[in-house]
């Protein structure tokens, strides 16, 4: 937990503007900072200019919701649920990055429900080589809140449900 926070804590103490200036100016970037506010993320996503790769289960992104077009939104479960736990998936770095592409431009905006399994799964595509990528602080929840309005593929209520944990 400690690690975590020395490599968090530079990141934190910038200042808003210097959120907005790494969204404004990613095409030059190598990298992303390892987590971005939502606010930041939903402009970014907005204009075109990442991908989002929503790590939920497969029946969460479908009946829960998921970022609408023009939004380019990708599921890739990164834990699966065992035993009331969820759990790391050893493939899912490589099925990620299958799944994004060789030919992947922009930088990638990982998501879940509410940022918790988003976090341990951008560290994963990081350590996989993925440098554009970062976790949206919050998740859809906080991208919800932003403005953000979720699509359903089948019968579902819109949204994600408050007590979803």
């Amino acid at each position: 937990m400690a690690a975590l926070l020395l490599v968090l804590l530079p990141a934190l103490l910038q200042p808003r503007s210097a959120w907005t200036r790494a969204a404004v100016h990613l095409s030059a970037s190598p990298t992303l900072p390892e987590a971005m506010p939502a606010a930041e993320a939903y402009a970014l996503l907005q204009s075109g200019g990442a991908t989002l790769l929503d790590v939920r289960q497969p029946a969460e992104y479908r009946l829960d919701g998921h970022a609408p077009a023009p939004v380019r939104s990708i599921n890739v479960p990164s834990h699966s649920w065992e035993h009331g736990f969820y759990l790391p998936l050893d493939s899912f770095a490589s099925d990620a990055l299958a799944e994004l592409g060789a030919g992947l431009d922009g930088p990638v905006i990982v998501a879940c429900a509410d940022g918790r399994l988003a976090a341990s799964a951008a560290v994963q595509l990081r350590d996989a080589g993925l440098a554009r990528c970062a976790c949206c602080e919050g998740g859809l929840r906080a991208l919800e809140a932003e403005g953000m309005e979720l699509a359903l593929d089948e019968d579902g209520e819109a949204g994600l449900p408050g007590a979803w944990v």
